[in-house]
């Protein structure tokens, strides 16, 4: 597993859990640094999704992550990663200047952040019906915390995986996350999910 170490990464701890479990190879790759091969690309989130982007380009990231695709890699964004899945992501937290960013395209949809960032606790699980490798995952219970607040629009058939039964300290049902229909590229606003031990071990097989 290879985790890309962004300017001002956050919420490092996301990936502890996975380092746990017996023969897992994590490697953060630094800026300069070539992601080689992998079975398993990570974005994390970081504060600022413009700078995050920019600094992917500069490392050449993106196009080794369309190289690693066609050898079946898995590519998983959470949090502001997640956004950077998508075709493009409007920080519009700023209403005098709202700004568009170009995201990766490799999930069809677009994303809309608000720049305040709401800590919140949810929980949930993984919906039934999954495409590929990502079927191993369905009916898993998930908690964990999203930080920024906004929204995502889809342009295909991609699949939103998670469905959340708490949010926001009430009980409503809303469907979460986005997985591409070869269940090779997904992505989730939620953090800490690692720490959901079942969804975790279920995850590294």
């Amino acid at each position: 597993i290879k985790i890309l170490s962004l300017p001002r990464i956050t919420n490092f701890t996301d990936f502890a859990p996975l380092g746990e479990y017996p023969d897992m190879d994590i490697t953060y790759v630094t800026g300069g640094k070539a992601i080689g091969e992998a079975d398993m690309v990570i974005i994390p989130g970081a504060e600022n999704p413009q700078e995050s982007m920019e600094f992917i380009r500069k490392c050449g990231w993106d196009q080794e992550i369309n190289v690693l695709l066609q050898k079946e890699t898995v590519i998983l964004g959470i949090g502001t990663g997640f956004f950077l899945l998508g075709n493009t992501i409007t920080n519009s937290g700023n209403k005098v200047d709202t700004e568009q960013i170009e995201g990766l395209g490799l999930l069809d949809f677009n994303a809309e952040i608000d720049e305040e960032k709401i800590p919140v606790r949810v929980s949930g699980k993984v919906i039934d019906n999954l495409p590929g490798p990502v079927y191993v995952l369905r009916k898993t219970e998930v908690e964990g915390y999203q930080i920024y607040s906004g929204k995502t629009t889809t342009n295909s058939k991609i699949k939103e995986f998670i469905e959340v039964e708490k949010y926001f300290d009430d009980d409503v049902t809303i469907l979460e996350g986005l997985v591409s229909s070869t269940g090779q590229v997904l992505g989730t606003s939620i953090h800490g999910i690692f720490e959901c031990t079942y969804f975790c071990s279920r995850f590294i097989n």
